[in-house]
């Protein structure tokens, strides 16, 4: 099947100019990805490429990958639907993680829950929640003069775990969109 690269990003704690900061010391950082409609994609595909691991057992990284609602009231709510494996300080580098977020899913598969989303529980390290994706978000109400109305509908969390604040972290974290094919 076809696919697409639809998102690219270099992170790190000590970061080069148009990368993404991902701070020393306990701390959570969130990349707004372009507003995309993936709504017609069949599935995410999302590598994460770590190159620097941070320096003791106590420092963790953990990368998410979320997608947008909105509520009832207009308010834009994030959903987790990938988390990738919880990566500590110890382990070896460089290492390559890999999720596969799929929209179109056999509700019959054992291992396969629904989960609503209103679920306030985060998912566990290294699953991800397969099923519809959303269209482009919009906001609604008080929008300004020369503002978009629309916001994006999916980002990326890193969440740094490190209680004395000596961890570096770098690597790239890529998202592919896969399309069906028109054969």
């Amino acid at each position: 099947m076809p696919s697409r690269r639809i998102h690219k990003e270099i992170f790190a704690t000590t970061p080069a100019t148009g990368s993404t900061t991902v701070p020393a010391g306990s701390a959570t950082t969130t990349t707004n990805l372009n507003p995309i409609d993936l709504s017609h994609s069949q599935g995410l595909l999302c590598e994460l490429h770590v190159t620097t691991i941070g320096t003791d057992a106590i420092d963790k990284l953990d990368v998410k990958i979320q997608d947008a609602s909105i509520d009832a009231l207009g308010a834009q709510v994030w959903n987790t639907r990938g988390r990738f494996a919880l990566i500590s300080g110890t382990d070896s580098a460089p290492q390559t993680y890999r999720l596969n977020i799929q929209q179109a899913i056999n509700i019959a598969q054992s291992e396969q829950a629904y989960r609503d989303t209103s679920e306030t529980t985060e998912i566990a390290s290294g699953t991800v929640v397969n099923g519809p994706f959303p269209g482009k978000a919009r906001l609604y109400g008080n929008i300004r003069a020369g503002q978009s109305a629309q916001t994006a509908s999916w980002r990326a969390q890193y969440v740094v775990t490190d209680a004395n604040a000596n961890s570096t972290w770098a690597g790239t974290l890529t998202l592919w969109a896969v399309d069906s094919s028109f054969d």
